[in-house]
This record gives structure tokens, sequence and C-alpha cells, in this order.
């Protein structure tokens, strides 16, 4: 009994009733007052006394009845405040908000149960949709970051979801709203429609539907699709992926253009050996002279078989990135005379005319010296084969400046042949393109020599151009990157043999006119006192090295060099512990302690290389430090 009166529902309801009987009995007084008194008014004396006792009663039960209505009152008042809790929940909850703890502690009755249930629920509801949208979040980013264009249709066909990739396929301008509109509007590709209508046509029960179609300028797109499931009610709509293989379908068409041409270069060469093998093993020459011409037949054929082997690995090499570059600083006017080496007796029996125009103290270029000696023989290969008798090539280098302004060294190759027309000078670099095909095969080419220079000059990040005019000439320049300046907070090595009186003069100079701090180092492979003429030479120009050292190599911090420069000719290949891919540059300089004559002579002797090395050492702070501030010597 104890607990069911602590349920104050139980209790609003007892006291209702109560009020409800009150009412009743009050009713029932007033009626029935009459007739009592009716019935005793006789037996009693004096209506007094009655008269009290009814109005004692009436009062009483009214005062009970009043009291029953405001308990009653009080506590339906409370009751709809907490009805009106209820009801602002659930507005919030519709409207997608949902409140952490929004009842807060309340009584232990029916109603607080309730709350707490719907406090619990909603935190339930919460995680659930941030969950949910945390899951959209992630499929919308894997959407965006596929390559490929993703499709979602219902199945009327109209647009549920459209990721960036198949809104440019579709060509859908960003900011217009296409969810909900058939994609058959937004397509007016044959092709295309033909696709979408087999696509919510086809019965995906059986199979998934798979097909490639050319949709739009040459674009090939295997279009892979798969049903919808939309819970228990079966398919609800189609998702469509576009791949792109347009590369795939240019590769393919590359490896069976590669084979046909493979297949036709190979069966030239082989159907002439053959034949002449066959004539020779049949019917063999009686004259020895006739067999000799035969075997040399057979011989050029093999070259040229030989020849194509070659260069068919050599490309398949390099643009497979098989080939590792071995890359350092060149003098490229070093490998220009190791290409030319081999045109020199070609040229003399064409009586084609060979020149070279190489720009001096050229900054060396950062490259593989076989590579780069195979792009030029090349190049040189195709001008002299192409230009006539008492014709010219030009090989020339120069600085230039590159697409993006970098500076660069142009090595061109220019012929004064019959020219290129400009219609086939975009596929001059493709494998096997010859301009005349006929004629190319009887110089011996293989249709591949651009090819590989095309490779070569990508492999170098360089820059290939070709410029050609009919019946004046071609020209193909080389826009080769210079060694970028990183030697700036490398230290320059003055290098020479014997006594050091030359690199101390260069590092005397190199120390007054640098004023970036950077780091001068001399050395001699024999290093003994500095002769004092040197001293005397540079002070009269106001630089004293006497407080300088002779000193050798092992005194210099050889990891830190980053230019080396040498004095004579063999300073660099006696010393062995140099790293061979330190910058090089040569200045050949006499050594003025081996001047005869008299002091006077000899003095001379010192003050003439002074003023060498003097221009040279600013010639190259300008190159290497190009914000260098110039410095007045006195000279």
């Amino acid at each position: 009994m104890k607990r069911l009166w602590r349920n104050s529902l139980v209790f609003k309801f007892f006291l209702s009733y109560l009020a409800v009987v009150t009412l009743f009995f009050t009713i029932f007084y007033f009626y029935s007052s009459s007739i009592i008194e009716d019935s005793y008014m006789s037996l009693l004396e004096g209506g007094q006394a009655t008269s009290s006792l009814r109005a004692v009663l009436f009062l009483g039960l009214l005062g009970v009845f009043g009291g029953g209505l405001l308990l009653a009152y009080g506590f339906s008042r409370r009751l709809n405040r907490r009805i009106d809790r209820l009801a602002e929940f659930s507005r919030q909850i519709a409207q997608g908000s949902f409140p952490q703890n929004f009842f807060g502690e309340s009584a232990q009755d029916e109603i607080s149960l309730l709350e707490r249930q719907l406090n619990d629920m909603s935190a339930k509801i919460r995680d659930n949709v941030q969950q949910i949208v945390a899951e959209k979040e992630k499929a919308n980013s894997i959407l965006r970051c596929m390559v490929e264009g993703v499709l979602v249709l219902d199945p009327k066909g109209r647009v549920l979801i459209i990721n960036e990739q198949a809104e440019k396929m579709f060509h859908v301008p960003r900011q217009q709203e296409i969810q909900g509109v058939s994609i058959l509007e937004l397509s007016r590709h044959p092709e295309m429609r033909k696709t979408i209508n087999e696509v919510l046509a086809f019965d995906f029960s059986i199979d998934r539907y798979s097909k490639e179609v050319e949709l739009h300028e040459g674009r090939w797109f295997r279009v892979n699709a798969v049903s919808l499931r939309n819970g228990q009610s079966g398919a609800g709509g189609s998702i469509l992926v576009f791949h792109d293989i347009t590369e795939i379908r240019q590769f393919e068409t590359l490896r069976s253009d590669l084979v046909a041409n493979v297949s036709h270069e190979i069966r030239t060469p082989l159907t002439a050996i053959r034949g002449y093998v066959e004539t020779l093993l049949q019917n063999p020459p009686r004259d020895p002279a006739d067999t000799q011409y035969f075997l040399k037949i057979i011989e050029k054929h093999s070259e040229r078989l030989s020849r194509l082997t070659e260069d068919l690995l050599t490309l398949s090499d390099l643009e497979s990135g098989k080939v590792q570059l071995d890359l350092q600083p060149l003098d490229s006017a070093r490998v220009i005379h190791s290409a030319l080496e081999m045109f020199w007796d070609q040229a003399n029996k064409k009586q084609i005319k060979l020149e070279q125009i190489i720009e001096p103290r050229l900054p060396p270029v950062i490259g593989d010296f076989d590579r780069l000696q195979q792009l030029f023989i090349n190049l040189i290969d195709n001008a002299v084969k192409y230009t006539p008798s008492k014709g010219t090539v030009t090989i020339q280098a120069r600085k230039a400046a590159a697409k993006d302004s970098a500076t660069a060294i142009e090595i061109s190759v220019a012929d004064t042949g019959a020219g290129i027309p400009e219609k086939d000078i975009p596929r001059l670099t493709e494998r096997f393109y010859r301009v005349d095909k006929a004629r190319s095969r009887d110089l011996g080419g293989t249709g591949l020599g651009l090819a590989i220079v095309k490779h070569i000059a990508q492999a170098h990040q360089a820059e290939l151009r070709i410029e050609s005019v009919l019946q004046k000439g071609t020209t193909i320049r080389v826009l080769l990157p210079v060694r970028e300046s990183d030697s700036t907070d490398k230290a320059i090595l003055f290098l020479c043999t014997g006594n050091s009186c030359r690199s101390q003069m260069a590092e005397g100079f190199a120390r007054h006119l640098a004023t970036n701090g950077r780091r001068i180092y001399s050395a001699g492979t024999n290093p003994k006192a500095i002769h004092p003429l040197a001293v005397r030479v540079m002070k009269e120009v106001g630089i004293d090295i006497s407080d300088q050292y002779s000193k050798g190599l092992k005194a210099v911090p050889i990891d830190q060099i980053g230019l080396l420069i040498t004095l004579c000719g063999d300073a660099a290949e006696t010393c062995s512990t140099l790293a061979s891919k330190i910058e090089r540059t040569h200045w050949p300089l006499i050594d003025p302690a081996n001047a005869q004559g008299d002091e006077e002579k000899i003095l001379q002797a010192f003050r003439t290389v002074r003023d060498d090395i003097c221009s040279r050492v600013q010639e190259l702070l300008a190159t290497t430090l190009p914000d260098q501030t110039p410095i007045q010597t006195r000279l």
C-alpha cells in the first residue's frame, strides 16, 4: 500500500475521486434536507438547531470540495508543464536538433521514466546521425578523389549522385544543381544516350553490364554498371562507373604500329640477305667478283639489321626508364668534339664542310657524357647524310634562355639540305617516321635516330627544337640545363702542380674580390714556400698574400669543394683523392717560376700571369655569383 501511495499519479486520481464524492454528497444533502426537515419537524422543537446543523455540514462539505479542487488544479498544472516539455522535445527532434539531458533530474514517477528513456533515445539518434554524416563525407571524399566518373541513377534515369569527373565528362557547370535531372537531358551524345538506355533496361540479375564506347573528342571509356539495391524492395536504380581507357587504346595502337613497323623494317634486310644467300648456295657465281658483290650486299643488310636491333634496345631502355644517367658537370665543347671526330672522314668524302662555333667560357652543363655524345652523333649523322655534296653542317654552342627563362646552353646542328615540310616536323621524333622512306633506307637509316634523341633530351630535362625551311636546310637545337649555382655555398679550390704560386695568386684575388664570404682554397701537389716574386707582384695591386701559406691537398676539406680550378694540365690527374663529380674548370697558365732571363724578365712573367689570373677570377665570380658587387683592383 505504501508503494501505491508514493505514486503521485495514483494520489492525484484519488484526490479527484474524493472531490467528486464530496460533490455528490453535497448535492445529495441539498435534495434530502427538505425531506428530513418535513419528516422530523413535528418531532423537533425549535428549528434553530436544525438550521445550525445544516449550515455546519454544508460549509464542511464545501471546504472539502474546494480543497480537492485546488489540489487537483495544482497537480494538473504541473502535469501540463511536463507534457509541454515533452512536446518541445519532440519538436527539436523533428528539426534535427538532438538535445542532451533535456529533462534533467526529476521525481521517480512514470513520466520521469519516459523522460529518461527519451534522453537516451536522443543520444543514440545523435550518435547514429553523426556516424551517418561521417560515412557520407567519407563517401563524398572517395568520389571526389576517384579518377573514374561515377554516376548513380534512379530507375527512371534521374541523377542521384554524380562526382566531379563525371561532371567534366558531361560538361556540367559546377554551379548547376543536377540532382533529380534526367541524365538524358545532360548528354546529347547519341552513343552516351544509347548506353544509358541500355543500362536502364539491363537485367542485372543475369550479369554485370560492361561496354567500351567512344564518347567525344576521340575519348574512349569503359562503362561498368551494377544494380543499386534498395533494401527488400529490390532494384532502386543503377551505379555507372566510367573508366577512361583512351591512353590504353593509344598504347595498343602504338604497340600494333610498332610491331608492324618492326616487322616491315626487319623483313626488308632479312629478305635481301636470304635472297643472296640462296643465290650463293644454289647458283654460285663463277666470277669471284660477283661473289664479293653479293657478300658486300649481305654485309650491308646485316649491319643495317644490327643497327636496327641496337637502336630498338636503346629506345626501349630509354622509354622504360632503365637507363641510369651518370649526371655530372660537362664541358659542352668536349661533348661536341667527341661526336664530331666520327664524321670528319665521311664529310670529306662527300665534300661537306663541318663547322663548329663554340662560345668561349661556357658554363658546364649537367648530363651523362655517353648519352649526350650519342644524342649529338645521331644529329650530326642525319645532317651529314641529308646534306648534298659541297654543303655545310654547322655545330654551334652558345648561352640561351629556356622556356622557363632559366639559363641554358643551346647546342644546334644545322645543315644545308633539302629541308623538311612543315607538316612533317611534329612527327619527326616518332619511331620509324620518315619524310622520304626510300631515300632514308638507301642511306642506311633505321627511322629511330630522332626518337632516341627526343628521349635522351627528355631524360636530361632538355628542350628540343626543330626548325626547317624547304630547299634551305634544317636546324635542330638542344637546350641543356646549366649547373645550378648551388656552388655559391661550396668552396673553390685552385690547384696546380709543383709550387703553388699560381694558385696562391688566384686565391688572393678571389678572397679580395668575393664580398659574400665565399670560401676559397689553394693548393699545390708539391707545396713549398710562396715565391717571393708572387708576393711582390700581388702587393703591386694592393693584395698581400704573404700571410697565406703553401699547402697540399691534405690541408683542404675536399668534401666541401664545389668547384675545382686547375691551373696546369696535369694537376687533377695527379690527385686521386678528388671526387670525380666535382665541377671542374681548367685555366692553362704558364708557371712564371720557370721563366728564363734576368730578374726583370722573370718579374714581367709573374705580372703577365697575375693579370691573366685577375681577369679570369673576375669572370668566374661574375658567372657563379651573379649578385657579386664588382670591386676594382689596381692593375
